[in-house]
């Protein structure tokens, strides 16, 4: 989709007329509130403050914007209602947004190919997208080629998240405390639509859904197996990890993991068991967490770090599984110390990602995803309309997908529905989810990547000195969190 670019002074003057006019519009949505007016509603009001600004009646190409807009709402309710038949599916992968309040318009393109008039050109900012994308009703938003009569559907499941409360461990548990069950009913009635209006037999289950269904034992559907996705996620992510190794050779130092969760603790239990040659040092705002992982494995070859910093500054591959966003200039100023990046690797499971590729990068590393692609010459995970999570905050290539993405198909495409995953990844299930990854042709993405561009990986050793830290900061180090 080719970015259409507008004049930041007009765009940000019919911003502040939506703002003005449309207080409402801030009040956080309610969990599973799906609303065809209401979308429709303030697409509406959105065209008409574009054309009050500019004083065209089609800026931009604000009309045909909209009734994209309107017509794609429309057909997802009607198939959601049952007043029109859809395509049928063996599989679905079911997706909340990660375009979240307080990021900016880094993942906007993540829901303008389907709701083009939620563009920023139009001045849209990141709340009033959210807050209207969690109004729309479980969907299809993109197909998989699949092989044969059996396809599969990228389900876009409506939720809202606030994002301001993931930076405080008090705020989130209030906040999930408050919403899961909404959550849950949200979850619930994609799954219902997606086995009675698409036919699907496997919900993979995308980002955050499995934190709040207890890993899928809430959604109760009858005839539909749900499946995490964190096997095929912790797969992918120590394919990842040894690929990196098999380049650039083994450090001498511990590999750091922040977040000791179900996927962070699920990959460092199968690394411990793959791989002899390195130690983990962990970190996780919640201790419980990591005596869990540690009672779980050699406890010798885990070190216990005391803040992010210790682990950047202690490895020089991390691997991040979190579910907030890491600041580094915040950090620097926050502990009074330069962060040092040079040669070091990161490799972030976290969506959205917990890393900023620019602030990496300025301190001279490498930031990665774990993303895998579909190499077989079947192409099942292909998907035809081109949809990719966003240009540029998405995934980069044809046949590119997420672990979770992957699993549901493998599963499906197997008719291995024993493998489904509903509880915590042991390194079983990541072995068998694998192998079914391989078998249908799923590798780790050539070339890496992450926010939907390629990343460059050199072969050059590990740096020989501790590098994470070079004293106290440089008050001139140049902010990059925000540089355009």
């Amino acid at each position: 989709m080719q970015t259409k670019r507008s004049d930041p002074g007009i765009q940000a003057a019919i911003g502040y007329q939506l703002r003005r006019r449309h207080t409402d519009w801030d009040e956080a949505p309610k969990q599973a509130t799906f609303s065809r007016a209401g979308i429709i509603n303030r697409a509406e009001k959105i065209r008409a403050a574009v054309e009050e600004v500019t004083g065209s009646s089609d800026h931009l190409g604000v009309d045909a914007a909209f009734e994209e807009t309107r017509s794609f709402v429309d057909t997802a309710f009607d198939i959601y209602e049952g007043k029109i038949e859809s395509e049928q599916y063996g599989w679905v992968f079911a997706v909340p947004g990660r375009n979240e309040t307080s990021q900016g318009n880094e993942y906007e393109t993540e829901v303008t190919p389907f709701l083009p008039i939620l563009s920023s050109v139009y001045g849209v900012d990141d709340k009033t997208r959210q807050h209207t994308t969690a109004r729309l009703a479980p969907c299809v938003i993109e197909t998989h080629k699949g092989r044969a009569s059996m396809k599969g559907a990228v389900v876009w499941t409506p939720l809202y998240v606030n994002a301001a409360t993931r930076l405080d461990t008090n705020l989130w548990r209030r906040f999930v405390v408050d919403n899961t069950a909404g959550i849950r009913h949200s979850v619930n009635r994609t799954a219902e639509f997606a086995a009675h209006r698409l036919g699907a037999r496997v919900m993979g289950l995308g980002a955050s859904i499995p934190s709040f269904t207890q890993l899928g034992k809430s959604i109760k559907q009858e005839g539909l197996i749900t499946t995490t996705g964190h096997a095929g996620t912790v797969h992918l992510l120590n394919e990842t990890v040894r690929h990196v190794v098999e380049t650039r050779g083994t450090s001498e130092k511990t590999i750091g993991l922040l977040g000791a969760g179900s996927i962070g603790s699920s990959w460092a239990e199968l690394h411990l068991l793959t791989d002899r040659k390195h130690r983990v040092s962990v970190y996780d705002r919640n201790h419980s967490q990591v005596d869990r992982l540690r009672r779980k494995v050699e406890q010798e070859r885990v070190d216990v770090e005391s803040h992010e910093f210790n682990v950047l500054e202690s490895s020089d591959i991390i691997v991040s599984a979190i579910n907030r966003t890491l600041d580094l200039d915040e950090m620097e100023y926050q502990t009074d110390r330069q962060i040092s990046l040079q040669g070091k690797v990161i490799i972030d499971d976290s969506q959205p990602g917990a890393f900023d590729r620019k602030q990496v990068e300025a301190r001279g590393g490498t930031l990665i995803w774990v993303v895998g692609q579909d190499t077989s010459d079947a192409q099942a995970l292909h998907r035809p309309g081109g949809y990719s999570f966003g240009d540029t905050a998405g995934l980069h290539g044809k046949g590119a997908v997420w672990g979770c993405e992957a699993e549901v198909a493998a599963i499906c495409l197997e008719d291995r529905l024993d493998l489904a995953v509903s509880s915590h990844v042991t390194h079983e299930m990541a072995t068998n989810i694998g192998a079914l990854c391989h078998s249908i042709g799923v590798e780790v993405a050539r070339p890496l990547q992450s926010f939907g561009a390629p990343v460059q990986l050199n072969s050059e050793s590990w740096p020989r000195t501790r590098s994470g830290s070079s004293g106290p900061i440089d008050r001139n180090w140049p902010s990059s969190r925000f540089a355009p």
